[in-house]
């Protein structure tokens, strides 16, 4: 069987850029999601087009013909070869086309007033860990939450509202960083297990072939395992496409805490 590179990259919409993206530091252009995934570098580097005519020739009991397009596309060429990865990621086991950016820093969100040292103490604060949770769900419609941020801070008395909306961003701040850290330890160990799955085809595939391979093959048992690879292929497939959607929650996560931050600072600059 054929091999190429290691891991799937893979393309779709996301709802607007990501902060990062913006200031060059992480995103890509994303492409519309192709009912199978899409190898890196497309119909122009040739392996489109050989996934397209490759056929997969089952010597079972019914004779049957796969598509090698969709079966091969999902076993063995799912990858990016690793010297392009490399180019993109120095993080082997991160299969997002975004690039990797493991933690966000604050000049990255942050464009407003310097914030105080009291900041940092906003987990102790009686009105701020609830409303950071609140506001970092994304269950809440994010208008939804910059207008809660907007009473909050009108309701704040003028000798208090600078430090408690300080205290309010650094909560969202360390909070959806921290959350986004963890989605993004998550894609790892998901992507990690993707591989090993994708060995075990590869090898059950193989073991199709020789056994097919035989003059004395028992036509039932090839069929039998067909029929497995064929199903387990499949789970294959759905959870490939899982890690596409995956793969945009740090960048939604980031979206969020943007824009959320930019009302913050536009409410300290009028008090």
């Amino acid at each position: 069987m054929r091999k190429i590179g290691r891991w799937p990259v893979l393309r779709s919409p996301l709802p607007g850029p990501s902060p990062l993206g913006e200031r060059g530091e992480g995103g890509c252009l994303h492409h519309r999601r192709p009912p199978l995934p899409v190898l890196h570098g497309g119909p122009k580097d040739g392996r489109d087009q050989w996934l397209a005519q490759e056929r997969v020739r089952v010597r079972g009991s019914a004779g049957a013909t796969w598509a090698g397009a969709r079966v091969v596309a999902s076993i063995i060429l799912l990858a990016l070869p690793a010297s392009a990865l490399a180019a993109q990621n120095q993080d082997p086991d991160w299969p997002c086309v975004q690039r990797k950016v493991p933690e966000l820093s604050l000049g990255q969100i942050w464009n407003g007033p310097d914030l105080p040292a009291s900041a940092a103490d906003w987990s102790t604060d009686p009105d701020i860990p609830d409303l950071v949770r609140e506001l970092a769900a994304r269950r809440v419609p994010i208008p939804e939450a910059e207008q809660e941020i907007r009473d909050f801070a009108a309701a704040l008395p003028k000798d208090r509202a600078q430090e408690q909306l300080a205290k309010l961003f650094q909560g969202l701040f360390d909070h959806m960083n921290n959350e986004r850290a963890q989605v993004m330890s998550g894609i790892g160990r998901y992507a990690r297990n993707q591989v090993q799955l994708a060995a075990r085809l590869r090898k059950e595939g193989s073991e199709v072939d020789a056994l097919s391979a035989k003059p004395d093959a028992d036509h039932a048992e090839i069929a039998r395992l067909t029929d497995r690879l064929v199903f387990e292929t499949r789970i294959f497939e759905e959870r490939v496409q899982s890690l596409t959607y995956v793969c945009e929650v740090p960048t939604l996560i980031e979206q969020r805490l943007y824009a959320l931050a930019k009302v913050i600072a536009e409410e300290m600059k009028e008090k």
